[in-house]
């Protein structure tokens, strides 16, 4: 889900956004220079990053902001508003159907396909369409010359594309899964923030954008145009796409806005008409080019960053798999041969006393083997099952995972304290957080020293969007220097305990898995608290 389609944001959210096309607006009127044509229109851009955040309805808004313009842009004819009013919101319903909707489009674009797919689909195909749309109406109300058809269309069409990239790529990568988690109140929108920040960036950035000033007030721009792209592609290569967004956009304000802003004009204000088509596609071109170089270099980049974590769990998965072979090995071993050893004694030993005590030490090794049996179970299934969210009672599974240890030694002098639980259910994965929370109750059970003011206690409560599951017990406790190494595989703090070493290695797995923690605090002799907390 994607916040083009969230249907609650706010009321204001719809003034502001109306005000925002309004000002765009305005602004661009400054630089009108024929009826409905402007050197510079920033309402574009505006729009387009509106209709992406906030989905169709903005095409209300936009209609009615042309409507409203029409009369600044110096369209005299009052019934030919409605219909001058049509080209631009075409243009940003096309937009978002052609990049959205039929392409699906990630308008965070977190790649090059979804950089080049709105390029082209985004921008380039709905300002064709746009261009053609209103200079066929400018010519149907004799608002511009027939013949100047194509040249008009070709120089409007390279003005408008510049600056329109140039401004909503920055915002776009930078800003929109901030606003999309700000509107939806979901923070696992779209996956993680991720902004690629090279070393010395800021620095390098800061002398670029000096540079750029210094160069903007010593040289003549219709001469040396292109040293600004240059540097644009050199940046680029070094930094790749955010870097490039940036100092593209900077360049547009130093070099265009502001100027143009003083002045309040751009149509020659570096160059000739003649020239105006030439220095547009060059521009353009280099525009293009570094954006596209800077978005390889960042997949590139991305691409050997994940490379490398997946060399370093295959790195870890080999140890592990070393450590679990030998380990499973002896472990499943140890209880066979017991069981072995007790059948061969009740065969020797004719006193059928005796069996009642084989039989109870064979049914201890059974349920070792049982045990651990389970346990590998578990850590096959959160390897590979998918994670699937549901709302659990966390206060009837607690109950239930309780009741599958009675048989547990010492089980029956231990009291079970669900007083605590204040927070009664979780939209979790149902599966992981049975697994975590049986092997610390099962912990809890084993190191409860036995005695009959051994306690079990759980809490549960809400901490804003994260839900904290505390299970404390009163038993053995966990010495100081064991507390850092007890979730590692086939850990065990003392080799009188029982176990496999594999429980707490299992539920911090699976901790991993839902993205949640598992905090332990103990002291030994007099218990340990295991807090496991889930994000919401």
């Amino acid at each position: 889900m994607s916040p083009s389609f969230v249907s609650n944001q706010p009321w204001w959210i719809w003034i502001a956004a109306f005000i925002l096309l309004q000002l765009s607006s305005e602004y661009s009127i400054f630089f009108l220079y024929t009826p409905g044509t402007a050197d510079v229109y920033l309402t574009f851009s505006v729009g387009i990053i509106l209709i992406y955040w906030l989905g169709p309805r903005v095409l209300i808004l936009a209609y009615l902001n042309a409507l409203i313009d029409c009369y600044f842009w110096g369209h005299e004819i009052l019934f030919s508003w409605p219909i001058f009013a049509l080209p631009e919101t075409l243009f940003f319903f096309l937009s978002w159907y052609l990049f959205i909707i039929r392409a699906k489009g990630k308008y965070w674009l977190p790649d090059l396909n979804n950089v080049i797919k709105f390029l082209v689909l985004g921008i380039a195909i709905p300002l064709t369409i746009y261009m053609f749309v209103l200079k066929f109406f400018l010519i149907l109300f004799k608002e511009l010359d027939a013949a100047e058809f194509w040249s008009s269309l070709l120089g409007s069409w390279m003005g408008d594309f510049m600056p329109t990239i140039i401004i909503t790529l920055p915002i776009l990568y930078y800003f929109s899964k901030r606003v999309a988690r700000w509107l939806t109140k979901d923070n696992a929108m779209m996956g993680p923030v991720v902004i690629q920040k090279p070393k010395y960036l800021f620095l390098e950035l800061f002398l670029v954008f000096t540079i750029v000033v210094i160069l903007s007030i010593s040289l003549d721009f219709d001469k040396y145009w292109y040293l600004f792209g240059l540097m644009s592609l050199i940046i680029s290569v070094r930094n790749g796409f955010g870097a490039t967004s940036l100092v593209n956009f900077f360049i547009l304000f130093v070099i265009y806005l502001f100027p143009a802003s003083i002045y309040k004009q751009t149509t020659n204000l570096y160059f000739n008409q003649s020239e105006l088509l030439e220095i547009y596609l060059g521009i353009n071109l280099l525009s293009l080019f570094s954006i596209i170089s800077g978005r390889v270099i960042s997949d590139y980049r991305q691409i050997q960053k994940t490379i490398q974590l997946q060399m370093n769990k295959v790195e870890k998965i080999n140890t592990e798999l070393d450590s679990f072979v030998y380990s499973v090995s002896h472990d499943l071993i140890a209880p066979l041969k017991s069981i072995k050893g007790l059948t061969n004694l009740m065969r020797a030993d004719r006193d059928s006393k005796n069996n009642v005590d084989y039989i109870n030490r064979i049914e201890e090794s059974t349920n070792r083997l049982d045990h651990f049996i389970g346990e590998i179970l578990d850590f096959s299934r959160n390897s590979r099952v998918e994670i699937t969210k549901t709302t659990v009672d966390l206060e009837l599974m607690i109950k239930d995972i309780i009741a599958n240890h009675r048989f547990i030694e010492g089980f029956n002098q231990l009291n079970f304290d669900l007083s605590g639980i204040k927070s009664k259910t979780i939209s979790v994965d149902e599966m992981r957080l049975r697994i975590i929370l049986n092997n610390l109750i099962s912990n809890a059970i084993k190191f409860s020293n036995g005695n009959s003011g051994a306690t079990v206690k759980f809490i549960t409560r809400k901490n804003g969007r994260t839900t904290k599951i505390t299970v404390e017990d009163n038993g053995c406790g966990i010495a100081d220097e064991y507390q850092d190494k007890i979730f590692e595989m086939f850990y065990r703090a003392s080799n009188n305990r029982s176990g496999s070493g594999l429980g707490l290695y299992i539920a911090k797995e699976s901790a991993n898995k839902i993205n949640a923690k598992i905090s332990v605090e103990s002291n030994e002799g007099k218990g340990s608290k295991f807090t496991v907390s889930i994000p919401g």
